[in-house]
């Protein structure tokens, strides 16, 4: 009986020490992957130290106006640039996708420099720092909403840019036959411009 009772404790400490093993290892395995995900996206890179720090104290209005003005100025430029870039894809040849890429490794590198001079992450949630509390929510917004202006970066590279091109080129060959010294105009006969239309559907071009 003994031996059967201790042979039962070795089976239930063993499947409690599997379980054990098995949580920390999945644990393990999606800190790492979140880990990645966040390096990979920009985010959580390390900002290179020697950047001027506002005091562990947050108590000096200068220095909160100064955090105030960079987030207040990477929202209103990541807004700015989501939208502008859609409207001069319009009018120039530019690759949207591969310019938002570009431009957003500046501005990531804004958003993690924001942090670490107004000490966002070691500050925020602490009832002495209300202020910086409240800025690193939007300042954690803003990860987010960048994530959300890429997505319409993407569709509309996927749905407009090829229709955009195709309208601008047919455009640009109307107008030339416009410009076109018309032949025998000199002499009265006059001419007709028999430039055929290209195919060009009519319908409507824009974000959905």
């Amino acid at each position: 009986m003994a031996a059967r009772a201790e042979k039962r404790a070795v089976k239930v400490w063993r499947r409690v020490f599997t379980g054990i093993y098995l949580s920390v290892t999945i644990a393990a395995i999606l800190w790492t992957a979140a880990s990645l995900f966040a390096f990979h996206a920009g985010y959580y890179r390390p900002v290179v130290v020697g950047k001027k720090r506002i005091s562990a104290a947050a108590d000096r209005p200068d220095e909160l106006r100064s955090c105030h003005t960079r987030i207040d100025r990477l929202l209103s430029d990541l807004h700015h640039k989501a939208f502008s870039l859609q409207a001069r894809a319009l009018k120039y040849e530019i690759h949207p996708a591969s310019e938002w890429r570009n431009w957003s490794q500046g501005w990531k590198h804004r958003w993690r420099t924001v942090a670490f001079r107004c000490r966002l992450q070691e500050l925020a949630g602490e009832k002495a720092h209300p202020l910086i509390s409240r800025l690193a929510e939007v300042h954690d917004s803003l990860a987010e909403l960048h994530l959300s202006y890429s997505g319409v970066v993407n569709r509309f590279v996927e749905r407009y840019t090829e229709r955009l091109a195709a309208l601008r080129s047919e455009l640009q060959a109307i107008r030339a036959a416009i410009d076109r010294p018309v032949p025998n105009q000199a002499d009265g006969k006059g001419a007709e411009l028999n430039a055929q239309p290209h195919n060009v559907s009519s319908a409507h071009v824009g974000p959905q």
